[in-house]
């Protein structure tokens, strides 16, 4: 099934078994400049192409979840691929795994980011950090949200807060002293 609906520890379990029983596994990817360059789904192509011709023994036929392109082998793309072929799921679970592991080394390179919680996906807190801090190195330009300038932190101060010093950030410079006053300031 969908390598997402796993824990992660169900999927690294899982993915240590795909490689110690594996007949071959072969990984392609794809870097930030790349995506930009070409898009998206030319970049997921490419490093499609890129984990076949890593596979050996070779591969006769290809099942692949739902993105076809142009092969000199046979293959079937599958809607929805990984819960209904098994070498579909095995795939994405490898994929899922090798993609978290990598995010996660990016996470200590760039640790304001909290790539080791979302992982680089698009969540809330993702996007609240783009908005702070703007991209870093790895950020795809072509990404809507890097495309927006980072919001202006005008002043942190501890505001309505009982003295706990917690910090809160003023997206305005015109922040009225009644909302200072309630600590209702975001």
């Amino acid at each position: 099934d969908d390598s997402k609906r796993l824990t992660p520890v169900q999927r690294d379990a899982a993915y240590d078994r795909i490689m110690a029983g594996a007949v071959a596994v072969g990984v392609g990817l794809a870097d930030h400049e790349e995506i930009d360059r070409i898009n998206i789904l030319q970049a997921t192509k490419r490093a499609m192409a890129q984990a076949i011709d890593a596979l050996r023994p070779p591969p006769d036929f290809l099942l692949i979840d739902a993105v076809a392109f142009p092969s000199f082998l046979p293959l079937w793309a599958l809607i929805k691929g990984d819960r209904r072929a098994l070498a579909v799921a095995a795939a994405s679970i490898v994929a899922k795994v090798t993609r978290d592991r990598l995010m996660a080394r990016y996470h200590e390179q760039y640790p304001s980011y909290n790539f080791l919680i979302h992982k680089g996906y698009a969540t809330p807190e993702h996007l609240n950090l783009l908005r702070t801090f703007g991209c870093c190195a790895i950020h795809r330009r072509s990404f809507r949200p890097v495309l927006q300038p980072p919001r202006r932190v005008f002043q942190l101060a501890a505001y309505g807060d009982g003295g706990r010093g917690e910090e809160r950030e003023h997206r305005s410079p015109r922040v009225s002293e009644r909302a200072r006053a309630s600590g209702n300031v975001d």
